[in-house]
């Protein structure tokens, strides 16, 4: 939570059996994902986040990470998750990390768009609009 809003992710039931596979696929130690939908509640706006275009190692979406525990360093103590450090020891330490794209497996969703900016290489996809008790988005033409 910040200051002027809140912000969650949700996972998609799906997202690790997705990861797992391409865990198992590419015989790699570990797993991010490199895509993300990322909602602002207040504008109704839906991104896609493309952290492929990112510096390596640090071209996935923090809060992914899928991998075998006994490989994994320990977490520095922070007061908020933050994969960065863990990240780079395991490129140092040689192991393989594999990245999954499957942007439906995960959403970040923000209270408002001056809290949490866009990240990675960001494409609008679609805008909410009311539908009754429901939110539906209308694509936006590419």
């Amino acid at each position: 939570m910040s200051a002027n809003g809140t912000t969650t992710i949700r996972y998609h039931p799906r997202r690790l059996e997705v990861q797992l596979q391409a865990l198992r696929a590419d015989d790699g130690d570990f797993c991010f994902l490199t895509d993300q939908l990322h909602l602002f509640a207040d504008t109704g706006t839906l991104y896609w986040d493309d952290w492929t275009g990112e510096i390596p190692p640090l071209d996935v979406v923090q809060g992914t990470l899928l991998g075998r525990t006994d490989k994994l360093p320990a977490y520095p103590a922070l007061g908020r998750g933050e994969d960065t450090a863990v990240v780079r020891e395991l490129v140092a330490l040689g192991h393989r990390v594999t990245g999954c794209t499957s942007t439906d497996t995960c959403t970040h969703t923000c209270s408002t768009a001056a809290t949490c900016g866009t990240t990675g290489t960001t494409r609008p996809l679609a805008r909410a609009s009311a539908c009754g008790a429901h939110v539906c988005f209308v694509a936006f033409p590419c």
